[in-house]
């Protein structure tokens, strides 16, 4: 068999595949392609939400199915979708087995595995090309899946890895095995909202009690402060110093995904993680701060868009 390349294993690809890439498509620097494959539609998005399939699907998306959390996981963060056609000599169990070994070798953790009925049969081929970015292929009787996931010290990666052959279309493309590829590096959405500053934040307080902050941040499913919290930080404690008699307490809020009890431990361990580096580093009494969160009680926004949810995960200074 031909052997794909991951991580530090490198692979001096044919030319004629690279040649024959779509325009600005390229391949992912953790995982390399099948030998002989070339990129047929690539995306990159450097920050999205995704929805990873991790078991049988029952129904699919495109017949008014679901993916919850009993067949997905939802991910956010820098997504890359290359879709690659394979030379019809090649097997999808060919071209599965050898990603499936190479995943393995680079340390990942498969969470799911399938082939043909076991996947779902038409409904999970008809799911992976509705949401998946897969425009045919359609062939659920030849279809194989990996989902798999990577944990070190520079975070986490998610890969989805479909491949089918084509049988419903005609002429060249017919019986070529495509592959769909895509790649979830999980990631924080950058901020670009400027810094409030102590004024602006007294004049929210004085006015209606208290001021949302989007300049905290930590990482993802953490309660540590990230280092690019610190201008924000410092200008609460420019706050508290110019208004020795202002008491606050910090508010964690969070968005809706997640279970609830979840979201209310995340946000409470958040906002008193904001007090604690209040009082430790920057010699705030802790008589005039408390930490409190809220989950998702509170919202600015609507959960069902990513915009809404980037909202409503903020930190907020209400006045005692």
């Amino acid at each position: 068999m031909r052997i794909l390349v991951l991580t530090l294993s490198f692979f001096l690809l044919a030319s004629q595949s690279i040649a024959d890439d779509v325009k600005g498509s390229k391949d992912h620097r953790v995982i390399k392609r099948y030998q002989d494959a070339k990129i047929t539609r690539y995306t990159f998005k450097k920050f999205d939400e995704y929805t990873l399939v991790t078991n049988k699907i029952a129904k699919s998306v495109a017949s008014g199915g679901n993916l919850d959390s009993s067949n997905s996981i939802k991910l956010e963060g820098k997504i890359t979708l290359i879709t690659y056609e394979t030379p019809k000599q090649r097997s999808t169990l060919e071209v599965h087995s050898n990603y499936q070994d190479a995943l393995k070798k680079a340390g990942f953790e498969i969470l799911y595995s399938c082939s043909n009925k076991e996947c779902g049969g038409r409904n999970f081929n008809h799911t992976m090309k509705v949401g998946h970015h897969l425009s045919f292929a359609e062939n659920y009787k030849d279809q194989r899946y990996i989902a798999a996931k990577l944990k070190n010290a520079h975070g986490q990666i998610y890969v989805s890895m479909y491949v089918a052959r084509n049988s419903s279309s005609g002429g060249r493309t017919k019986d070529l095995i495509y592959t769909q590829l895509n790649i979830i590096e999980m990631a924080a959405m950058e901020k670009n909202m400027v810094t409030i500053d102590a004024s602006a934040m007294a004049k929210a307080i004085s006015t209606k009690g208290s001021i949302a902050l989007y300049g905290i941040h930590f990482d993802y499913d953490k309660s540590v402060l990230k280092p690019e919290s610190k201008p924000t930080l410092e200008q609460i404690v420019k706050l508290l110093k110019d208004k020795p008699a202002l008491k606050l307490v910090v508010v964690g809020h969070s968005d809706n995904r997640g279970k609830f009890q979840y979201n209310m431990t995340l946000s409470d361990k958040r906002a008193k993680a904001v007090v604690n580096t209040l009082i430790k580093n920057y010699g705030i009494s802790a008589s005039r701060l408390k930490g409190w969160g809220v989950g998702f009680l509170s919202p600015v926004a609507s959960n069902q868009s990513e915009k809404g949810r980037g909202l409503n995960r903020r930190v907020e200074l209400v006045q005692q």
